[in-house]
This record gives structure tokens, C-alpha cells and sequence, in this order.
């Protein structure tokens, strides 16, 4: 019953609540609905006002991107009007630049052709003086043969009237008029010796004697009783050919007795014989002329010598005629700038000055032009002034050379530098000089001993773990003893295609270090084929070279290989021992081999191409060289530009197929290259 109590009580309790509330929400809804009307329009505003704004925004991106586009095409147009007018200034360089070429080529070959009229003129004038001049002894000879024909004549005719008189006087024969005396024998000087040496073989050159003459015989112009006064001179036979030294002799025409001239070396008669008389006059000084008789037949010309100014109606046997050679001086000195870049060098400018017949005491007169324009010139010496400055390698040097000292087969010079290095490992400068004399054997072979030194200075030390580097920091002297040995065949220094070379040497370096160290380089080289002109050669080169130092050498002494100088395909200094850390500390042992082929890839060959294998290596020391053996194959290219000098360019890819531990590679590599 309590329950039901409470129940009921519970009941009336939420009757009363709920007609409360009911009032209540009965007396705000108007409030109510009215709040709700104006957050709709409030709602609906915002609405409005965000559709207006994105549409403004959007007509503002459209506008902006409009903008953008007239910008864009507005830039496109001026590039390419630009470049339009880029192209314009192109070609008009271009065309500028090939009508000045046509102009430089009309003037050059208007130059070439004026020099080559000029050369002819020249020629032609000399063509004339040298007949004009040969000539001159013709016409002079003929011009005394005919004097001394007039004079035979005129001693034969008046030697006939004495020796009639001289007839009369003796027989007392009378003359009857218009008839002829007796005729005697006219003597015949060609009956005593050969006329012509040149038809004479050792063979048939045998001493021929006269015809005995009786003694009651009688010759034009000469008294009955009087002796011969032409003098027989026998011919001397080919096996015997050793005139004695000759004694003044009497000879017709002269007057008086010739000297005994002085004896001259004369060549054996086996030579002589066959011989021109200008081939016979070469073998004799040009300060002694060997005459003939008179009569201009001899056998042996050293026999008889006369005066060198024989009286006029003497017509000598050998002619004395002038040679006239105009010698031209080449270009013996150049100068050349240039810049060149390499990827062992890096950037480098090059200034070099050289003259190739240098005289150290040709001292100028003066100050003027004229005065400087032949100085310290004329006596064959060599002189080279040369300056690299470089962003890796700095060189100034000097060098003066005699190649043919005291005009003997000794050279002798004198040199003095500047380098600076940076290298990757350390930076190092080095100053000194050094004095050489060589010795020329044959043409091929030669020697040279030098004397050197030099101050070198390690500084800037980038290998932190290498204990051989901290070792040799500073300043350090040097002097050096060496001797090298050379045999060169090859044709040409910078491009060769045939011969080889070897070269041999070994030098001892004293003061801070004392070690002793040699190398030796043979080189061989095969021409393949070339074409009929000579030119657009194929040629395969070998090189092997060797080189050793000891234990004790400084490391900046020691051998790195690496480059485009011995293995390509690997960076500069990439090849060397190295330590626990894997840094470089350079090898006391270097061998390299290598095998190249080139060939034109032009027809001016101007470019060249290459194939090539390198091998090799740098070790601490000979034993187990063949551990680490390097090798690359590759190809490349040579350009040549004159005006760059004669030593191509060269640009290579090399691949290696073979290396050692911790090698640097290098795939491409270029700089002046020198045929291997």
C-alpha cells in the first residue's frame, strides 16, 4: 500500500512537470521561431556574400592567368625576335668573315703568285748571267786560239824564209824562180802523246814513245843542227801513277822557264782516267790550276804545271770557270703564344722564344734598329727563353746550347729554371740550373753528360696518414750527376712513322739524399701504308720503358703513374703503392708498355685517329711487379692545328680492363700528345 503511495505520488509529480513545460515552450515559440527566421537570412547573406567573393576570385584568376599568357607570349616573341636577330648577326659574321678569308686568300695568293714572278725573274736574270759568264771564257778561248794560230803561222812562215836562206847558204843551190824547195817533215806533237785523256780505259793505257827522228831530218822552225825544243813527256801508266815533283821546264810561247810549282795530292790514275776535265779539276785546290801543254793534249796532266796566267795563245787543258750559289738563310728564330689546357696540367699560357743561330758575343753596335736587327746572331748556337704560367703548373726556364763547340763534334750548354707544382698531394717548387756536354758519334748516336742543381721545396702537405711526406717538409738542396746515351732513326720528333729510338740513362743525386737511379726507353716504329703523295700514313707504334730508383729516394723523387703520358684510362698519379689508409706514397720501380695505331681520318691529315693499348705499373720494388699489372685499351684523337705548333692535340678514352688496389680512373684524358 506504501508502495502504490509513493507511485501515485511520483506520477501526479510528473503530470505537473510536463504541463509546466508545456506553458512554458507555449510562451517562447514565437521568440523562438522568430530567431530561427533571422539566422536563415543571416545564413542566407553569408551565403550570397561567399558566392560573390569566389566569383571575383575566380574572375581575378581568370584575369591573372590572361595576364600571364600576354606575358608569356609576349616574352616568346621577343626571344624569338631575339634570336631571330641573333641568327641575322650570325651569319652576317659569318659571311663578313668568309669574305675577309676570300680577301686573305686573293692577297695571299696574289703574294704567292708575285713571289713565284719575282723568284722567276730572278732565276731568269741569273739563267742569263750565268751564260753571259760562260760565255766570257769561250769567247776569251777562241779569241787566243786565233791569236795564237796567227802567231804559229807567223813564226812557221818566217822559220820557212831562214831556213831557205840558211839552205842556200849551205848548198849553194840557186833557187829556181816558181818552183817549191823541198818540203821537210813538219813535226806533229800529237804523234808524241795521246790526243784525248777521256778516250783512254786503263785497259789501253799504255806509255807510247815517238817515232825516232834521224838526226839529218829537218822540222819547221828549227836549224838543221839545233835539238827539238818541244819536250816529250811520256804518259804515266795506270798502275804507276806517282808523278815525281816536277822541275821548271821550257815551253813554246813563253819566253821563259815555268817554276816548279808545289806538289799537289793528285788522284791515282784509275780515277783519272774516264775523267771529265771538271771532274779532274775538283780533285786539285782551287789555288794551284794544273795547265797542259800548248797544244791541249796531255797524258798525264800532274806532270806538267804551269803558270796559273798562262800568256795569251795558250789554251790551258783544264778551264777555270765562276760557280755562283746564292744561299738564302731560313727562319732560324720563332716566337710563339699560346694557351692549352690539359687534364694533367690543368690551364696553362705559353710564351716561347727561341733562335736557332744564336751568337752569345755578336754584341749590338749601338742602339739603334739597324744596329739590333743582326745582334747576337750568326754563329749557329741555340737559345730558348720559356714561360708557362698555369693554374696547376707554373715553368720559367732559359737554356743556351753550341751544338757544334769550338766547330768540333761536341755540344756544350747551359740552363736554368723555375717550376712550381700543385699537386694533389703537396704543392713543391724547384730552382736551379745545370751545365751539359755531349758528344755527336755518328749521325744517329750521341751521349751527353750533365752537372746539376737545385733547391726543392715541399710545403702544403694533403696526405695526412703518410709518414714519408711530413719526413721532407721544407726546403731541400740537390745535385745531380747523369749520363745519358741516345740512338735515334726516327723521322720526325713530334709525328713519327719510321726508325726507333733508344734511350739510356743513369744519374746519381747527392746533398739532402743520396740515391742512384736509371731509366731506359726504346721506342719502334712501322709504316704501314701510305698513300702515292706520301701522305695519309698508317702507322704502328711499340714503347717499353723502364725505370728504377732506390729504397732511399725522398718521395717527391719517387714514380706515380696515371695520365695521358703513360696509362691512360686512369687519373694523373692515380697508379702508386699505397698504405693502410689507401693513400699514395709513390713506387721505386716503373714499367710501361704500349701500342698504338694511327691513322688519317682526313685527307689533309689534319685529324688522326687512334687505337691503343696501354699496360704497366709502379711498384715499391722489382719483386712481384706482376701482381698489380695494369692494363687499358681505348681510342682517340689527333688534331693538329699549325698554329698551335707541330705537336698534335690529343683527346682519349681509355677503359681499364685490369687494376690494382685503390687505382683512380679516368676515363677521358687529353692535352699535346707526341706519337708513343
Amino acid at each position: 500500500m506504501r508502495y502504490f503511495k509513493r507511485s501515485g505520488f511520483v506520477v501526479v509529480t510528473m503530470i505537473l512537470m510536463f504541463f509546466t513545460a508545456l506553458s512554458v515552450n507555449v510562451k517562447y515559440i514565437p521568440e523562438a521561431v522568430a530567431a530561427q527566421s533571422a539566422s536563415q537570412e543571416e545564413i542566407l547573406r553569408k551565403a550570397t556574400e561567399d558566392a560573390r567573393r569566389m566569383r571575383e576570385e575566380a574572375e581575378a584568376a581568370r584575369e591573372r592567368k590572361r595576364q600571364e599568357d600576354e606575358a608569356a607570349a609576349a616574352e616568346r616573341a621577343r626571344r624569338e625576335k631575339q634570336e631571330a636577330a641573333a641568327a641575322a648577326e650570325l651569319k652576317r659574321k659569318e659571311a663578313e668573315a668568309a669574305a675577309e678569308r676570300m680577301r686573305i686568300e686573293a692577297e695571299e695568293r696574289a703574294r704567292r703568285e708575285a713571289e713565284a714572278a719575282d723568284r722567276a725573274r730572278i732565276e731568269a736574270e741569273a739563267a742569263a748571267e750565268r751564260k753571259r759568264k760562260e760565255a766570257e771564257p769561250a769567247a776569251a778561248h777562241k779569241k787566243a786560239e786565233a791569236k795564237a794560230a796567227a802567231a804559229r803561222k807567223k813564226a812557221e812562215a818566217e822559220a820557212a824564209a831562214e831556213r831557205e836562206k840558211e839552205m842556200m847558204a849551205t848548198s849553194g843551190t840557186p833557187q829556181i824562180r816558181g818552183q817549191a824547195p823541198p818540203q821537210p817533215k813538219i813535226f806533229d806533237p800529237k804523234r808524241l802523246v795521246p790526243a784525248k785523256l777521256n778516250q783512254y780505259t786503263p785497259q789501253s793505257h799504255t806509255p807510247q814513245q815517238p817515232t825516232p827522228t834521224p838526226a839529218n831530218e829537218i822540222y819547221r822552225g828549227q836549224a838543221p843542227t839545233a835539238p827539238s825544243p818541244y819536250t816529250y813527256v811520256p804518259p804515266m801508266p795506270a798502275q804507276t801513277y806517282s808523278a815525281p815533283a816536277p822541275t821548271a821546264q821550257t815551253y813554246p810561247g813563253f819566253g821563259s822557264a815555268a817554276p816548279a810549282p808545289t806538289p799537289l795530292q793528285t788522284p791515282s790514275a784509275a780515277s783519272a782516267v774516264g775523267m771529265t776535265p771538271t771532274q779532274l779539276y775538283a780533285q786539285y785546290p782551287a789555288s794551284s790550276v794544273i795547265l797542259g801543254n800548248p797544244y791541249e793534249s796531255i797524258a798525264a796532266p800532274s806532270d806538267i804545271r804551269i803558270d796559273p796566267n798562262p800568256p795569251p795563245g795558250v789554251s790551258p787543258y783544264i778551264y777555270r770557270s765562276d760557280i755562283d750559289i746564292d744561299v738564302q738563310e731560313t727562319r732560324t728564330g720563332s716566337v710563339m703564344a699560346s694557351i692549352a689546357v690539359s687534364s694533367d696540367a690543368g690551364l696553362m699560357g705559353r710564351f716561347i722564344y727561341e733562335e736557332q743561330n744564336f751568337d752569345i758575343l755578336n754584341l749590338p753596335k749601338g742602339f739603334r734598329f739597324v744596329d739590333w736587327k743582326n745582334a747576337f746572331r750568326g754563329k749557329g748556337q741555340r737559345f730558348r727563353i720559356e714561360a708557362v704560367p698555369g693554374t696547376q703548373v707554373q715553368r720559367y726556364s732559359a737554356m743556351w746550347e753550341s751544338p757544334y763547340w769550338f766547330d768540333l763534334d761536341y755540344s756544350f750548354g747551359v740552363n736554368g729554371s723555375y717550376y712550381q707544382r700543385y699537386y694533389n698531394e703537396w704543392y713543391e717548387d724547384r730552382i736551379g740550373g745545370g751545365i751539359s756536354l755531349g758528344k755527336l758519334w755518328t749521325p744517329d748516336f750521341s751521349t751527353r753528360l750533365s752537372l746539376g742543381g737545385q733547391s726543392v721545396t715541399i710545403y702544403r702537405p694533403m696526405l695526412f696518414t703518410v709518414e714519408d711526406l711530413y719526413k721532407v717538409l721544407g726546403k731541400h738542396p740537390m745535385y745531380t750527376v747523369g749520363l745519358t746515351a741516345m740512338y735515334n732513326t726516327r723521322d720526325s720528333e713530334y709525328m713519327p712513322t719510321e726508325g726507333h729510338l733508344i734511350s739510356a740513362g743513369v744519374e746519381q743525386v747527392l746533398g739532402d739524399y743520396q740515391f742512384l737511379r736509371g731509366n731506359i726507353d726504346v721506342r719502334k716504329y712501322f709504316m704501314l701504308r701510305e698513300r702515292p703523295d706520301r701522305s695519309g700514313r698508317w702507322v704502328l707504334g711499340l714503347r717499353s720503358s723502364l725505370g728504377v730508383t732506390e729504397g732511399g729516394t725522398p718521395i717527391f723523387e719517387r714514380y706515380f703513374g696515371g695520365g695521358f703520358t703513360n696509362l691512360r684510362g686512369f687519373d694523373f698519379r692515380g697508379v702508386s703503392p699505397r698504405n693502410d689508409f689507401m693513400e699514395v706514397t709513390g713506387g721505386c720501380m716503373e714499367f710501361y708498355n704500349s701500342a698504338e695505331m694511327i691513322f688519317p681520318l682526313t685527307a689533309d691529315d689534319m685529324i688522326r685517329g687512334s687505337v691503343f693499348i696501354d699496360t704497366g705499373t709502379v711498384e715499391r720494388s722489382l719483386t712481384k711487379w706482376e701482381e698489380n699489372y695494369r692494363v687499358t685499351v681505348g681510342f682517340g684523337l689527333r688534331l693538329t692545328i699549325p698554329m698551335m705548333g707541330p705537336a698534335p692535340i690529343a683527346l682519349d678514352f681509355g677503359f681499364p680492363i685490369s687494376t690494382g688496389r685503390g687505382d683512380e680512373k679516368q676515363i677521358f684524358s687529353f692535352g699535346m700528345s707526341l706519337m708513343r
